[in-house]
């Protein structure tokens, strides 16, 4: 039968697109790696975007993100502090299953209206959102996002919303193992945001980067690698960056 066989192959597709994901995201150690097997995952939905983003405690605080999104989009999101007036954060109070969105042309709200604009011209325009929680309420949130409108997402995405809420309780618990996780380079001991920082600096990111990355001032970051310098015992941030390197080398599992 015609329709058992398409069922049939939808499965075996879905199946390969999970296995992939999981292996991708075992090997998955810094944030630039996280990202990569993200913007892999969206493209074998047929997306272009995908993004994650970990909430802060306060709603003042500025969210951690891992985006496909432009670089550009996802500084100027931070610098904006747009996670307080962005809808889809918004309704993550209030909403605990996947839910689909798109870019409103019409709204009361100058900023909002503004948000809406800079949003597309980005190509950030409808999506899919799933909700990730705790005991406490929202803790994160991953999108999958598309420069069309809603009706223009893969007519199979929201029939496999259970496989992408697996999907993305794994990315989360991988994302939160790298933010507090045992913090160890070349056997010393870091603080958490002496630890982010220099993943990040490994990543390739200037201070101002990681600033608007983690929401602090560029100052801070800079303190931040300074201590991490000195507990390392080298003298430059290249030479702390080797080590993180191949700490994070030798942390990668043998290939079979």
């Amino acid at each position: 039968m015609p329709g058992a066989k398409t069922d049939r192959a939808d499965a075996e597709r879905l199946q390969h697109t999970f296995n992939r994901f999981v292996a991708k995201l075992d090997a998955s150690l810094t944030p630039a790696s996280l990202r990569d097997t993200m913007a892999d995952v969206a493209s074998m939905f047929g997306l272009r975007h995908i993004a994650y983003l970990a909430l802060a405690p306060g709603r003042a605080r500025r969210p951690n993100i891992i985006a496909t999104y432009p670089q550009a989009w996802v500084e100027h999101y931070q610098k904006s502090r747009y996670h307080r007036l962005d809808p889809v954060v918004v309704s993550l109070a209030e909403r605990r299953d996947p839910f689909s969105w798109e870019v409103e042309r019409a709204v009361a709200s100058p900023r909002l209206r503004q948000f809406y604009d800079e949003a597309s011209f980005f190509g950030i325009r409808a999506g899919l959102t799933i909700p990730l929680y705790d005991a406490d309420g929202p803790v994160a949130a991953l999108t999958l996002a598309t420069a069309a409108g809603l009706n223009e997402l893969p007519p199979g995405l929201f029939s496999e919303e259970n496989v992408l809420q697996l999907m993305a309780v794994l990315l989360h618990k991988r994302a939160r193992e790298r933010i507090a996780g045992p913090r160890i380079v070349d056997g010393v001991r870091l603080s958490r945001r002496e630890y982010e920082c220099l993943e990040w600096a490994t990543a390739g990111k200037s201070a101002t980067d990681i600033a608007v990355i983690l929401g602090l001032a560029p100052s801070t970051v800079i303190d931040h690698l300074s201590r991490a310098k000195a507990k390392l015992g080298v003298r430059t941030i290249v030479q702390a960056v080797a080590l993180f390197a191949r700490t994070v080398a030798m942390q990668k599992p043998p290939q079979s």
